[in-house]
């Protein structure tokens, strides 16, 4: 698998190879990057690969919810993840005590970024429902590349839209309809 770092600057794509599964994968060009699956067809837990690792991530709560993240294999959380969902963002806090913040960017909810403390952006998320099957480009910006964190926040930001589509499955059909407004 080809190093996310050495794709920055190329166009990114995540696609859902098949609708029928919970699968999909980060390309740049035709070079796949990154992965995320779901081993099990319902629940929230999500498996992430790429070059620099491999990364289990897991919804726990159900009013006060967040998202644990562990290296594969491994049982203490190395980041979780604490939404502040009216505010349409959150707070990722590593165990090293860095922090990122995942914000909503587009008013009709097809962009999203990891940004640093001070809201800079890292990661750029530009996504589009077709057919209930989600796509995004990805941007990592000059700021992103200089994280060593990227490619665990490249695959935990689309884990979080995939999520998010999941559970308002309701609204996809409005979403094609209305595609990348915003």
């Amino acid at each position: 698998m080809k190093n996310i770092r050495d794709s920055i600057g190329q166009p990114m794509e995540w696609i859902q190879p098949n609708a029928a599964d919970r699968s999909y994968e980060l390309r740049a060009r035709t070079d796949v990057v990154a992965t995320l699956r779901w081993p099990k067809t319902g629940g929230s837990l999500a498996l992430g690969e790429s070059a620099d690792g491999n990364w289990s991530f897991k919804r726990t709560g159900f009013i006060s919810t967040r998202v644990t993240v562990r290296a594969t294999g491994t049982e203490p959380n190395i980041a979780v993840y604490s939404p502040n969902w009216l505010a349409g963002k959150g707070t990722l806090e590593l165990a090293s005590g860095a922090k990122y913040l995942w914000t909503i960017i587009g008013f009709w909810g097809s962009q999203w970024a990891f940004c640093n403390e001070a809201g800079e952006p890292l990661v750029h998320y530009r996504v589009e429902w077709l057919l209930q099957k989600a796509t995004a480009t990805v941007e990592i910006t000059p700021a992103g590349a200089a994280v060593s964190e990227l490619s665990l926040l490249t695959l935990l930001g689309w884990y979080f839209i995939v999520l998010a589509a999941e559970d308002h499955i309701g609204l996809l059909p409005g979403l094609v309809a209305i595609g990348t407004a915003g």
